[in-house]
């Protein structure tokens, strides 16, 4: 569900199922992917998703950093290719903590998304929860998260 907040950003919110269930719909990822570049090319507004994504990325990096070598995309596409630099100005910590190292295809997506839209993890990243590795579910994983441009 997306939803725009007093034009500052466009929030969406979302559950998925895990990709061990029968529920799982192998394509989420795609169509998120999809809303996300719509939304982009109809308004100039900052996104935030939150919800459970039921997907582990353990301590991925989803900054894109023009000092390296990047798998997923090339920096000169992007529009604010330096995130890193952002975070590091604003004193939120560029790589995230996370006591969750189980890494799953589904988090993969995540951590690919939000390379190539420029959106970052902020758990773990901000305010009180800074540097707990907080867990999200049953104290053991962490599956919902706060993902926003920087």
């Amino acid at each position: 569900m997306w939803n725009k907040v007093s034009d500052k950003f466009i929030l969406g919110t979302l559950y998925t199922s895990n990709q061990n269930s029968k529920y799982y719909f192998p394509e989420f990822f795609d169509n998120l992917s999809l809303d996300i570049s719509n939304i982009k090319g109809d308004c100039d507004l900052s996104i935030m998703l939150l919800g459970d994504f039921d997907s582990g990325t353990g301590t991925l990096n989803e900054i894109y950093s023009l000092k390296n070598n990047d798998d997923v995309l090339d920096g000169s596409i992007l529009q604010n290719p330096d995130n890193f630099n952002t975070l590091k100005r604003l004193n939120i910590p560029v790589t995230r903590s996370n006591f969750d190292l189980k890494i799953i295809d589904s988090g993969r997506h995540i951590i690919e998304m939000c390379k190539c839209f420029e959106l970052c993890i902020v758990n773990d990243r901000i305010g009180t929860d800074k540097n707990i590795c907080s867990t999200t579910c049953a104290d053991k994983s962490m599956i919902d998260y706060v993902i926003c441009n920087p």
